[in-house]
């Protein structure tokens, strides 16, 4: 494993030719001869996917977008932007480590590339709430928009024999 450290502060790029990862001070690009995954590293990060034999873009979609509850008054909302603290490469994706700054909140997301998919993983074990007793994260719900589409797009569900239907 090679880390790359605070994100923010490193403009260095890092090329590893084997795996086809790359990381600039704006983005970490990795992937298979299938599958590239581009994370952009914003206020809201970002993925943005792309299939290498047909070189066809899969969306854009926000990294994670948090439901957090406030128990002061009862009620859920919405958050996607967070900082990464630190990227940490592994052997076919990277290691994240991302921070909610408003609620003390502390998350541990591997992403990778096996095989032309993107595997997205959240141990629990790597989730902290430093203020629980005000602020609960109910939900982490990753890649929020992947299957978005615009009102003349069509979206494909490979169920069983395989259904498009149009929003």
């Amino acid at each position: 494993m090679r880390r790359f450290g605070c994100v923010y502060a490193e403009a260095e790029i890092q090329k590893d030719t084997e795996t086809m990862n790359t990381m600039t001070d704006q983005k970490i690009v990795f992937g298979d001869a299938v599958l590239r995954a581009e994370l952009k590293l914003s206020q809201t990060p970002a993925v943005v996917l792309q299939d290498v034999k047909s070189d066809r873009l899969i969306g854009q979609s926000p990294l994670l977008l948090l439901e957090i509850c406030d128990r002061r008054m009862p009620r859920v909302e919405y958050y996607s932007e967070i900082k990464v603290l630190e990227a940490e490469e592994t052997d076919n994706g990277v290691h994240l480590t991302v921070y909610e700054q408003a609620h003390d909140i502390y998350a541990g997301i591997w992403l990778s590339v096996e095989d032309g998919e993107l595997r997205v993983v959240v141990p629990p074990a790597e989730v902290r709430e430093d203020r629980a007793e005000i602020y609960r994260l109910f939900a982490i719900n990753v890649l929020p928009d992947l299957m978005a589409c615009g009102s003349k797009g069509t979206v494909f569900l490979p169920l069983q024999t395989g259904s498009i239907f149009s929003p």
